[in-house]
């Protein structure tokens, strides 16, 4: 029961598109780009996977 109620929960689950997302996003920070300069795609998938704000996910 506890995992249907999870799943109601989370409204985008982890596939092939938002794990590549999500990739390209440490990817791109790690070689130094900035978060000001974040896709709104890819804001949406981080947030909507994590729960949190985009500027929160990242130190």
């Amino acid at each position: 029961m506890a995992a249907y109620n999870r799943s109601k929960a989370w409204p985008v689950s982890i596939d092939k598109r938002t794990d590549s997302v999500v990739l390209a996003e440490i990817t791109r920070l790690r070689n130094g780009g900035a978060k000001a300069d974040v896709t709104d795609d890819t804001r949406r998938v981080v947030e909507r996977l994590t729960g949190l704000p985009y500027e929160r996910c990242w130190r």
